[in-house]
């Protein structure tokens, strides 16, 4: 049915519009999905963005309908094509859909109704995940961003989200220098200065297949990184100092230790310090050590890097790393003025990328969290025993927000000073996090890993 209140002002016109790249199989569900909407005032851009398919045939077949505009380009990229329909819509508000997704009938109405309502600059809804044969795989339910969010660290989804046309415009609309996340980069422009909030309802269907941009998640890590730190740098945001701090404990106290072995004709700790001293923001490098052998490596290979000499009782197992480093600390501040930022970093993790030490830093700038950890996102299925017998964690149909879980991986954690020697605690209530992709996850802590791991840097070199 149509919505209709004789009583109500006229509805805006919404500007959706449809970015195509040889989805011939997808487009008509999409096309479909918009014009069978029950919100009614509405125009359509259908962009196709140089496909070779057969997508320019059925797209056609919509040319005579009033509304809906047809805009054939050579290939341009995601951002371009952002601004292309930018510039030529007409309406109050926009919003795009991709080619292989397709919205709920209801979409327009409800989303419209949230973001007049609440005087929001964005308003974005729940989904479900669709296969290639639009089987539903499970419902996606965010958080209720009007009562639950306080920490806005989690975008909306980058299509399929409704937007103010006039403050996309003031915030110079996407960046054509990033190719992928104009979700993110929007999301990160907003927040600061707009009201965003959502709706717990799934109002369209996001379709996960091989061909899908989300698929390649190193690539949208690190751009999400210099995302940030392009806004960051743009809005003159105070930069922190950071000392990295590297603990290892030493075969005697951990006779499994594998620092000192070599993963591809090289130390396993020297992945990490190479990897921490290409970094050039952090203002010095502490390894923390009760090993007369790593002390010697340290001297001889890394002169530069200060050796903090681990007391034994602070090395044994189970002993908080909270000690070693207030000990550290302690010596560090003779000679040095204490950091802004103390970034733990671990060596089991040797794969990861020196952008997420950047990543950590601009995330604490902007969301002005005491910590933040490096985690990866799980998508296995956890059990939990009730007494009666095991019980998944999580309903496979239904992906509630809070329920999904971060296991801690990439081996980053992030701490501001002057919490640390006040709370004397490596965590917080309010921890903030980055991902990492699922290399750099990888985490090295036996001889059988370590054996996985040459045939992972084997194949990366």
């Amino acid at each position: 049915m149509q919505y209709t209140d004789p009583h109500r002002k006229r509805e805006p016109l919404v500007s959706v519009y449809i970015t195509n790249f040889n989805y011939e199989t997808y487009i008509r569900s999409a096309i479909e999905s918009v014009l069978s909407q029950t919100y009614k005032n509405i125009e359509l851009f259908i962009i196709d963005d140089g496909s070779t398919d057969n997508s320019r045939n059925i797209i056609n077949k919509y040319s005579s309908l009033k509304n809906v505009f047809i805009i054939f380009q050579n290939n341009k990229g995601l951002n371009k094509t952002n601004n292309v329909a930018l510039n030529l819509c007409n309406g109050e508000y926009i919003i795009r859909l991709d080619a292989d997704d397709y919205f709920h009938p209801d979409a327009i109405y409800f989303m419209v109704k949230k973001i007049t309502m609440s005087k929001s600059a964005l308003v974005f809804p729940d989904y479900f995940l669709i296969d290639e044969e639009n089987n539903i795989i499970s419902q996606v339910k965010r958080f209720d961003f009007d009562s639950e969010v306080t920490l806005r660290d989690i975008p909306a989804h980058g299509a399929c989200t409704l937007i103010s046309i006039d403050i996309l415009k003031k915030i110079g609309g996407y960046d054509e220098s990033f190719t992928c996340q104009d979700g993110y980069d929007i999301w990160i422009k907003m927040i600061s200065s707009f009201t965003v909030t959502n709706i717990n309802k799934p109002l369209f269907y996001y379709r996960q297949h091989h061909g899908s941009l989300s698929s390649n998640k190193f690539n949208i890590l690190k751009t999400r990184s210099k995302i940030i730190n392009k806004y960051l740098s743009s809005n003159s945001y105070e930069s922190k100092s950071t000392v990295a701090f590297i603990p290892i404990r030493g075969a005697k106290h951990n006779p499994k230790s594998i620092s000192m072995k070599e993963l591809n004709n090289k130390k396993l700790i020297d992945w990490t310090i190479d990897s921490v001293l290409s970094f050039s923001a952090f203002d010095s490098v502490i390894i923390s050590s009760d090993d007369i052998h790593i002390a010697k490596h340290i001297e001889s290979k890394y002169p530069s890097v200060i050796f903090h000499n681990r007391s034994p009782y602070h090395s044994a197992l189970n002993t908080s790393l909270s000690h070693s480093l207030e000990s550290s600390l302690d010596e560090y501040s003779i000679n040095h003025s204490l950091p802004d930022n103390i970034m733990l970093i671990f060596i089991e993790y040797p794969f990861r990328e020196p952008f997420y030490y950047r990543m950590a830093i601009d995330y604490q700038n902007l969301f002005g969290t005491k910590i933040v950890e490096s985690v990866y996102k799980s998508d296995s299925v956890y059990y939990k025993h009730d007494g009666k017998g095991i019980k998944p964690i999580m309903e496979e149909k239904l992906r509630l927000e809070r329920d999904v879980l971060l296991v801690r991986a990439g081996g980053i954690r992030l701490i501001d000073t002057n919490y640390f020697l006040n709370t004397k605690k490596l965590t917080s209530e309010k921890m903030g996090h980055i991902h990492v992709d699922e290399q750099t996850a990888f985490c090295i802590n036996s001889d059988y890993q370590l054996k996985i791991a040459e045939l992972i840097a084997k194949n990366s070199s």
